[in-house]
């Protein structure tokens, strides 16, 4: 891969009962899923702390999906 891939992840929900959680993310393209526990959130920040080193040149990072659901009670 010519690009860093995020290794861990910082997530922030906020809201009435704020969440945040570090997630070491695996080094590859497939999709990868977490559990949170944040309840009433109304908005997500996502910082990425650190990379898997890409094997070019490239000096980007990003995250370019993500999708998130609810529990049906």
């Amino acid at each position: 891969m010519t690009e860093p891939r995020p290794h861990v992840i910082y997530v922030v929900f906020n809201g009435t009962k704020p969440y945040a959680k570090t997630i070491t993310l695996k080094d590859t393209d497939s999709f990868q899923t977490f559990t949170v526990d944040a309840l009433k959130a109304t908005a997500l920040s996502i910082k990425i702390e650190s990379v898997y080193p890409s094997d070019g040149p490239g000096k980007n990072v990003s995250i370019t999906e993500v999708e998130l659901y609810t529990k049906s009670h």
